[in-house]
């Protein structure tokens, strides 16, 4: 669908080589950058669904911090380790819990440490995101499969989210033009039953005449009633901004 909507592509209005991008104010990085993606990909899908991450990281020697912005079409949010592991019990957790695992610090060392332009060598270094660009409608991605070279599996934790109110206000990034509309409210969820072999999709989604939510499965809808069902089926949540 995006690349079937996109508008007529066009250059990037800022230079992807620019020595002083570093020293340069973050709300102007972010400008900048945000509008070289849109110079491209701009489409009406673009508009209600992406956003933009700040990714930071700092020199641990000498503290030089650079700054990467990319832009999402969904928030894809890890779920807590060992909560809720297939062929165990079933574990539980909140959405925020799995938004402080997405935005915890991340030491960068070992073999995966940092080249620092300013030491000119590799470093250790932290690694943080943030949400700087905020799109109406957010699609949260809760990371049920798991794969490894040995195995795949699906977390079965059932996810407490919430219904009404969402704040990421503890997310974002101080300079993000943001910060004063970052409250949404769940209007849709799409629910995955069964497992890494095979399954089915369902979708729960809210009726804002009569304020009741529906479940759709196949040709059938009904009637769930005034909140939506919240266990470990939940795979796509979809949030309306509050402005």
């Amino acid at each position: 669908m995006q690349e079937g909507l996109l508008r007529p592509k066009k250059d990037p209005p800022w230079p992807y080589d620019d020595e002083e991008f570093d020293r340069r104010p973050l709300l102007e990085q972010s400008k900048r950058m945000w509008e070289n993606y849109l110079a491209r990909n701009d489409s009406l899908v673009t508009r209600v669904f992406c956003g933009q991450l700040r990714s930071r990281v700092e020199c641990c020697v000498c503290k030089k911090e650079s700054n990467c912005y990319d832009p999402f079409m969904d928030l894809s949010l890890p779920i807590p380790k060992g909560k809720g592991l297939k062929g165990q019990s079933q574990g539980q957790c909140t959405l925020q819990e799995c938004l402080r695992d997405f935005a915890a610090e991340e030491r960068l060392e070992g073999n995966d440490t940092y080249y620092c332009s300013k030491c000119k060598t590799h470093q250790c270094a932290v690694k943080r995101l943030h949400l700087f660009r905020l799109p109406p409608v957010l699609v949260v991605h809760l990371k049920r499969f798991s794969k490894s070279s040995y195995s795949r599996g699906k977390l079965n934790t059932v996810v407490n989210f919430p219904v009404s109110l969402l704040d990421l206000s503890d997310y974002m990034a101080a300079e993000s033009p943001d910060r004063d509309s970052c409250q949404y409210m769940l209007y849709g969820i799409s629910n995955h039953s069964g497992s890494t072999e095979g399954g089915h999709y369902i979708a729960h989604c809210k009726n804002y005449d009569d304020s009741s939510w529906y479940c759709f499965n196949d040709q059938r809808v009904t009637l769930v009633g005034s909140q939506p069902p919240i266990d470990a089926s939940a795979y796509l949540l979809f949030y309306a901004r509050l402005f």
